[in-house]
């Protein structure tokens, strides 16, 4: 499959990560903080963001392609929040488990795409993909009681890309468009849509690459 290096962040995503990560406003006191060390730990790994989760094409259909993808395992957290602020609330404790905050101090490379999807508890999963050598006896036990280590069996799946800024409007117009295309070719789904996002915050909007992803029934 197709590999993007996202590109070398500047000075200002300092600020940007900060405040993704903590939530407040920074001052230039703060770089020297906790903060700015997790902000350098998202700056370094998505600049090695250069492994994608494997998957099988197993068929190019109008609009949308049908993969197989193997199990995977993920590291994973359950935010209470709105769409758009889940993915900034949820990276912070996932940074943290691959940057060595572990059981194994292990630092873990990060990979894409990083994962969100409605529960049905009213909240959001985001999760990282991990590396797929990692198996169930090597991922490291989180330190954090708000990351859960979760195994995805093998599944297929529908998925759609595009590109452009993220914003909640644009993902449920693909979702919509993908359940569309779906059901022109009378094939069902199971659960709710998973967005998963390829690139760093600072990438351009029009150059972003996302995908909408709807598990089929067998």
């Amino acid at each position: 499959t197709r590999k993007e290096v996202p590109e070398r962040p500047g000075p200002a995503m300092a600020i940007f990560f900060t405040v993704l990560l903590g939530g407040c406003i920074c001052t230039p006191y703060d770089a020297r903080s906790r903060r700015a060390h997790l902000t350098l730990s998202v700056a370094k790994y998505a600049r090695n963001m250069t492994e994608r989760q494997p998957y099988t094409v197993v068929e190019k259909c109008n609009g949308y392609e049908i993969r197989d993808y193997p199990e995977s395992r993920l590291a994973q957290v359950d935010m209470r929040a709105s769409f758009s602020s889940a993915g900034s609330m949820g990276f912070g404790p996932l940074i943290r488990y691959i940057s060595g905050g572990n059981a194994s101090s292990q630092r873990i490379a990060m990979t894409a795409p990083v994962l969100q999807q409605a529960s049905p508890k009213e909240t959001y999963l985001v999760s990282f993909v991990m590396p797929a050598e990692m198996t169930e006896a090597t991922m490291p036990r989180p330190v954090d009681g708000r990351v859960t280590m979760v195994t995805v069996p093998a599944q297929r799946v529908a998925a759609l890309g595009f590109r452009g800024a993220w914003n909640e409007r644009r993902f449920h117009e693909q979702a919509s468009a993908l359940r569309s295309a779906l059901t022109r070719d009378k094939r069902t789904w199971t659960g709710e849509p998973t967005y998963a996002r390829f690139d760093p915050p600072w990438k351009p909007g029009f150059l972003k690459y996302s995908e909408v992803l709807m598990h089929l029934d067998s």
